[in-house]
């Protein structure tokens, strides 16, 4: 275990963790999602990825800071053919470390110190595992990172955001708020008999990434459907209340699936499948009654997913536009990126999109 000290601030990294104190100290934070509980940790493990806790305790020993991380080898390559992982396996291109919505502060007092002593411990633990690059984001819930903290440590930072609905309403009250449009693409496709499906087997969590597949296949993406990642998923989050699967059926058709994370009150959508038959309105209908479902179940917020405040195309402009349309507020976060071996960074992305190699070799 790396101990790092200063001032009287302990941060300690390691591969394992005391998982009911981990996710009871969790549970005092606001801020806190499944992406950062024990089980997430196991989801990956089908992927050979390693888990990474990092923790800062105070003086008398209380955790002060958290952040879950996790060092990827054959996650994000997954997708490439054999011959692009067997190069990146060869020439050791393949280490990530990334995170979701952290770390979780629980002294607000101290935040940049914690953070700082945080970073630092990514970047001892990085250039340990010989890690090419490492992602993660802050979360959205609330601003006390400061982004001279990481990038003073070396991150380049990019703004981002998400658009959140508060669930202490009634669902009455937040239809009546939607705007004229969005109510009448929730009617129509009431009118479609369509059947909302809360998953509660395994089988339809196949369904989901099945049809997530052939749209992706459409446009050429090759999609890597490991049973044991999703197996993982099931045991270790689906089981344990901290991931929910709804489903948009017609006919016993599944036209589309929304993947939520679920923990603390804080539902995230974590990933949305959509059939091409979109004019029997499967998205509208199915958003909302998503929506429905956590408001009736206790849920405190629902966040839609991240979104590029400036979007660079047509699709994050219409994916903008469509999450903002549930009665939501706008919070921005950050997205942290270090590069520690440009040169290998170069490589492993050119062999992952060819497209565009010669752009990045330049």
């Amino acid at each position: 275990m790396l101990q790092l000290r200063r001032l009287n601030f302990t941060a300690s990294v390691s591969n394992e963790v005391d998982a009911k104190e981990w996710d009871q100290k969790l549970l005092q934070s606001t801020a806190s999602t499944t992406y950062q509980i024990s089980n997430w940790a196991r989801v990956y493990e089908s992927f050979d990825s390693r888990p990474i806790f990092i923790t800062v305790r105070g003086p008398t020993g209380e955790i002060i800071g958290q952040l879950l991380a996790l060092i990827h080898n054959e996650l994000l390559w997954s997708d490439s053919n054999l011959f692009t992982r067997f190069i990146g396996s060869k020439l050791n291109l393949r280490q990530t470390l990334t995170w979701f919505y952290g770390p979780i502060i629980h002294d607000n007092d101290h935040a940049d110190e914690i953070f700082s002593k945080i970073l630092s411990a990514v970047d001892e633990i990085s250039v340990k595992n010989k890690v090419t690059m490492v992602r993660g984001s802050s979360h959205p819930y609330s601003r006390i990172l400061s982004d001279k903290v990481a990038k003073k440590l070396g991150y380049k930072l990019q703004p981002w955001s998400t658009y959140i609905t508060d669930l202490h309403q009634s669902s009455e009250e937040l239809h009546d708020s939607l705007d004229k449009k969005t109510r009448y693409d929730i009617r129509k496709s009431e009118k479609n008999q369509l059947e909302f499906v809360a998953v509660n087997n395994r089988s339809s969590l196949d369904e989901f990434v099945e049809l997530k597949a052939k749209e992706r296949e459409k446009f050429g993406e090759r999609v890597d459907k490991n049973p044991d990642f999703y197996d993982d998923r099931w045991e270790y989050l689906h089981k344990n209340g901290y991931e929910k699967l709804f489903l948009a059926k017609y006919k016993g058709k599944t036209l589309a699936g929304i993947l939520n994370i679920i923990f603390n009150g804080n539902v995230v959508q974590h990933g949305v499948s959509i059939s091409s038959y979109r004019e029997l309105l499967g998205g509208p209908f199915l958003t909302w009654n998503t929506i429905r479902w956590c408001i009736d179940n206790k849920c405190s917020t629902y966040d839609m997913g991240g979104i590029n405040p400036n979007p660079e195309n047509e699709k994050e402009k219409s994916m903008n536009f469509y999450k903002s349309k549930w009665g939501v507020k706008k919070s921005d976060y950050v997205r942290y990126a270090k590069i520690y071996d440009i040169t290998k960074w170069k490589i492993s992305s050119g062999l992952k999109n060819p497209k565009k190699l010669k752009k990045i070799l330049k």
